[in-house]
This record gives structure tokens, sequence and C-alpha cells, in this order.
């Protein structure tokens, strides 16, 4: 009652569905655009679910301790408000009385929580009903299950102070697998294959790699379809982890369901290509699977990634964790701003549309013909060669591709191609650099486009044949490239003068 009174909807959560549509795709239901999220935690997690806030055009919210007043995530975030005043950190980010409140004082529209079976007929470790009172108890469960099994205790706190125990039956060599699931409200839920856990320290994910390496196709199919199954017998919604372990002898048992999004979330990303955070969002909204194209015969699962947690320890006392470090003040930075340009408007004509309209001999003249500075843009190249070489991806330069459109229609050219972003695109953000240039092309239409060509190395890094130049600037140019610029004088120029 106090979170509809709020309108604040979690975006992660197992609750029933109010209502079973009969388990159509395109069922009837209310779509609520979500303009403001918080997210009620700290850290990585915070900053990734900023991400896709931003990509998504919506407004994100961090709070923050006493403690971590300057910590990154606050400083990524669109606002920021100070929670549990007085509290020690992690008392503060479980006050939820706060939390609710600055939601109420703010508007929020949805909280995003950060990381946090029988019935259905899916396997599960056998074991005692309750704790084992008598020897007979004990062996007759042997009897029946066989050997070796391990004593659990029955409560919690490693059972310190209470002696009930009871039987399980123990996995050997087990393996920790894991089924990655997307649930929309009308009852759809769908798999994006696994991940396997098994390396573990302390009873902590250690390394995580999806999907799981030999497992075999049988085994997968029958776990995920009871993953599956599961989520559907209790009508979860939105993202969540179904936990199973695993035998070298084909059988697996039920663990538990994490309802959240989890630490190791990314390398299925990874290997299916969704966004599972920008998924929980539209899932919160309203949107079924299918409407955001996630049906189960199109999720499909490409290659391999690996994910490993770096902790600190002392080896010599068996690994615990460090005393508490300082903590530095990060530098003090100022982003600017991009000025908003408007989105139907044209842009002032520049040396492209004269290029266009009066050919290589207008343009030829036009540039002679100019009593101001010509100015060439290097800064989409030069952004592949610093420190964010791998993390300037098309969608980043199309967020800043009108500004330069309106604001520097006046540009002789722009440098957006050479060796570093082809190479970039191809091998560290998995894009097409062909694809770049038609999308650029496409918010930009107004300035010349200009390659950084080194004679016969083109934008790769040893010679390649003649044909092959040729046939790649022929490309180049269809692509939008139209000013080739040799620096390389050691390199064939014959392309230059021909």
């Amino acid at each position: 009652m106090l979170v509809r009174q709020l309108s604040v909807r979690p975006l992660l959560t197992n609750q029933w569905a109010k209502r079973w549509r009969n388990k159509q795709f395109f069922s009837q239901v209310e779509y609520k655009p979500i303009r403001s999220v918080l997210v009620a935690n700290r850290g990585e997690i915070a900053i990734r679910v900023f991400r896709a806030c931003s990509e998504l055009g919506i407004k994100s919210i961090a709070i923050y301790s006493e403690q971590d007043k300057m910590h990154m995530h606050r400083q990524k975030a669109d606002e920021s408000y100070l929670v549990g005043k007085g509290l020690a950190p992690v008392e503060a980010y479980l006050n939820i009385p706060d939390i609710i409140r600055i939601c109420k004082e703010n508007n929020v529209d949805a909280v995003h929580p950060g990381k946090a079976a029988i019935e259905a007929g899916v396997p599960i470790v056998p074991g005692t009903e309750g704790p084992v009172s008598d020897k007979e108890s004990a062996l007759s469960f042997c009897k029946t299950h066989g050997l070796p099994v391990i004593f659990k205790a029955a409560y919690g706190g490693g059972g310190r102070g209470n002696g009930a125990l009871f039987i399980e039956k123990f996995i050997e060599r087990p393996r920790h697998i894991e089924v990655q699931l997307l649930g929309d409200k009308a009852g759809n839920v769908v798999h994006l294959f696994e991940r396997d856990c098994s390396v573990q320290r302390r009873h902590q994910k250690v390394v995580e790699i999806a999907p799981a390496p030999r497992l075999p196709k049988e085994v997968r199919d029958r776990m995920t379809e009871c993953a599956v199954r599961l989520a559907k017998h209790v009508k979860y919604e939105n993202a969540g982890t179904v936990e199973f372990l695993s035998d070298d002898t084909g059988n697996f048992y039920f663990i538990e369901v994490n309802a959240r999004l989890q630490v190791e979330h990314t390398i299925s990303e990874e290997v299916t290509g969704i966004d599972l955070v920008q998924s929980q969002i539209r899932i919160a909204e309203g949107m079924t699977l299918p409407e955001l194209g996630y049906t189960q015969d199109n999720i499909h699962c490409q290659g391999f990634a690996i994910q490993c947690r770096v902790t600190t320890g002392t080896v010599l006392v068996n690994g615990p964790q460090t005393p508490l470090a300082t903590n530095l003040k990060p530098a003090d930075t100022n982003h600017p701003k991009v000025p908003s340009t408007p989105i139907d408007a044209v842009p002032r004509k520049g040396f492209k549309d004269i290029l266009r309209e009066s050919g290589p001999t207008g343009f030829a003249k036009a540039v002679r013909n100019n009593e101001g500075l010509l100015l060439m843009d290097t800064t989409f190249r030069d952004a592949h060669q610093s420190l964010l070489a791998t993390r300037v991806r098309t969608f980043d330069l199309l967020q800043i591709s009108p500004f330069v459109s309106h604001k520097l229609s006046g540009l002789y050219s722009l440098e957006n191609w050479g060796g570093a972003t082809f190479d970039v695109a191809l091998r560290f953000l998995h894009e097409c650099p062909w694809q770049r240039l038609e999308e650029m092309r496409k918010k930009i239409p107004n300035i010349p486009f200009q390659m950084l060509l080194r004679g016969a190395n083109a934008v790769g890094y040893t010679n390649y044949p003649d044909n092959c130049v040729y046939k790649f600037c022929d490309l180049a140019e269809k692509c939008s490239n139209w000013i080739n610029l040799h620096l390389d004088i050691f390199s064939n120029l014959l392309y230059r003068f021909e």
C-alpha cells in the first residue's frame, strides 16, 4: 500500500502477478513511462544503472551516506541526496524510511535496488525434512539416498549455541551453475542461457563464465527449462537468476532464486547482446518481452565471456581483508554540458554541401577563395587515442554530432577515421566502422569527413595489395569519407597522386 501511494515501483521484484493473462504474448498490460529512477545502492552497480538511465533518457538519482559524499557514484547521477544522516554507511543505505522520504520529496517514479520450487517439479538436493533426532533416522536416510552425506546446522549463524542438525546428500565435485531469466507482467519468461560460477573463495564467486563450458546440451536444455518453468509457476517478473548445483553425472539440484541483478550479469549481456538494466526499466514500465523483441527463439548465445573478481588480502594469515584504506579525494572535474540543439532544424550549409552541389572543382575554388581560417576538427579521432580509447562508442559520438553539425558548420573537415578508430571499433567495441560512418553522416550532413590514410597501409598496420587499398578507399568514399589525408612518407604514395 505504501509503495502504491508513493508511485514507487520496484524494478526488480519476485511478487506474483495480480492477474495471470492466459500466457498470451501481447496481453493488455498498462504502460507507465518512467521519468526518474533512484538507485538505492552505491559504487559500480549504481553507476551501471545510471548509464542505462542516461541512454534511455531517464533522470538518474543517487543516494549517498556521509562517508560516501566524495564517491564517484554521486557524481555520475543527475541528482544526489544524503541518506541516513549520522548513521554508518551500511545502516544509511538500509534506512528505508529515509529513502522513501527522498522519493516523496523529489517525485521519484521508480526505485532500483542495485544487486541484490518443489511444486514446479524442479529437482532439489535430497535431505531430511527436519533436524535428525536419532541414529535410526540418520541411517535410514543414508540407506535410501546413499553415501556420502553432509550434516548441516539447522539454525542460522552456523548453528552456534544449538546442536540440531539435518542431513543432505553430499554433491561431490559440484559445479555452481545459474540461469539468467527475464519475465514480464503478461506471464512471459525467457532465459539468457547460463553462467558457471564454480570458482569461489570463502563462498564468494571469483571467476564467472558464460555459457558454462563443457556442459552437455541435454543438461543445459533441461536446466534452462526447469528455470523457466519455476519462474512461470510463481509468475515471476523482471530480471532474476535461478541457481543450481550440478554433479558430474548430469544431475542438477535447485539452490535458490536471486531476485535481483547479480554482479555477474554483465557476461550474460556480452554473450546475448541484451542490456539487462534497460530491460528491467522497460519491463517495470509495462512493456512485454515480445514488444522488446525478446522471444526465446531469437535469443542466441554467441561466444564466451569471463568475469573475474579482484580482492585484497593478506596471504600469510589465510587471506583476511587488509585494514581499512585511507580514502583519497578525487580530482575535481567539471564536465562541460553540451548545449541543446533543435532536433528537426536543418543545419547551416557547409563545405560538404559545396562539394555535393558544385563538385570537386567548385569545392577547390571555395577553399582558395575562403578569406577566413580553415579548421580541421580531429577530436572524433583523438578520442580513440586517449585514456578513453576503448570506451568511445558510436552511441556516444552520435549524441554530440547534432551539436557539431549546427554549431561548427564552417569546419573545413572533420577527421573521424583512421587506424585507431577502425581498430578500436572492430577489436574492442565490436561495432561496424562502416555503419558508424553512415550514421554519423545522417547526423552531420554539412561537414566533409576526413580519413587518415597511410598509403599502402590504408588504416591498418601493414602493407596491403594495391587492389585491396583501392577497394577500401572506394567503400570509404561511399560511406561519406571524401577527404583523405596522407602523412606516412615511407608508404606507397601513388594513391595520393592517382
